[in-house]
C-alpha cells in the first residue's frame, strides 16, 4: 500500500528492460529458494531517486561528468531544499534545534548531496561543538570503572556526514580518533551506564 502511493506501478510486460528486471527476481528468488516478491516500478524525475538508481542500481561511474551532474542535481530536489531550510530554522542553543541540525547534517549525507557546500560549514561546527560537550562527559562521569559509556553512533553519524558532504576537517580526524580511544578491549562500544557492565 505505502508503495502504490508513492507511485509505485506494476511492472509492463511489454517494456524488455522491466520484464528483465522481472526475470533477474525472479531467478534470484528461485536461487535462494524463496517465493519472488511482487516486483513494482516507480517512475521518478526526482533527483535523489534518479542519481541513487544510476549509481547502486545500475553501477554508473559516480566520477562521470554525467553522474556529477545529477548529484548536483539533487541540491535544488525538494528534499534537499526542505533540509536546508530546517537548518535554517534551528537554533543549536536548544535541545530540538541541536538535534533538528545534526539528523539534517546525516540525511543530507543520505540523499547523496553534492560535496563542499560552504554553506554547510556552520552547522557541521554546531555538531562537533555539541560533541564536545558530549566528550566531556564520556571522559567525566561516563567514564565507569576504566570503559567509557558512549553512543558511538553519535560521533559515527557526524563523522561520516562530514566526509560524505566534504566538509572533513582536522577537528574530524580528532573525533575519529578519540571514537578510537572509546571503544571497550573487546572490540566495540557500550552506552550502558550500569558499573557491573561489560
Amino acid at each position: 500500500a505505502v508503495a502504490l502511493a508513492a507511485g509505485a506501478r506494476p511492472p509492463n510486460p511489454g517494456d524488455v528492460e522491466e520484464r528483465q528486471l522481472v526475470n533477474l527476481v525472479e531467478e534470484m528468488a528461485l536461487a535462494a529458494g524463496i517465493p519472488p516478491p511482487r516486483v513494482l516500478v516507480v517512475d521518478s524525475d526526482d533527483a535523489i531517486v534518479r542519481y541513487k538508481a544510476r549509481r547502486y542500481l545500475d553501477g554508473a561511474d559516480p566520477t562521470s561528468a554525467t553522474m556529477q551532474r545529477l548529484r548536483d542535481d539533487i541540491a535544488d530536489s525538494p528534499i534537499a531544499r526542505g533540509l536546508l531550510a530546517d537548518l535554517d530554522m534551528s537554533s543549536p542553543n536548544d535541545r530540538e534545534g541541536m538535534s533538528t541540525i545534526y539528523l539534517t547534517f546525516r540525511y543530507l549525507a543520505d540523499i547523496d548531496y553534492p560535496p563542499g557546500d560552504e554553506r554547510l560549514v556552520p552547522y557541521r561546527d554546531h555538531v562537533y561543538r555539541w560533541l564536545r560537550g558530549h566528550e566531556r562527559d564520556y571522559d567525566g562521569p561516563l567514564f565507569i570503572r576504566g570503559t567509557h559509556r558512549v553512543h558511538a553512533s553519535v560521533h559515527g553519524n557526524a563523522i561520516y556526514a562530514s566526509v560524505a558532504l566534504g566538509l572533513a576537517n582536522d577537528d574530524t580526524d580528532e573525533l575519529c580518533t578519540n571514537l578510537l580511544r572509546y571503544q571497550w578491549p573487546g572490540g566495540g562500544w557500550n552506552c550502558n551506564k550500569q558499573a557491573a557492565t561489560k
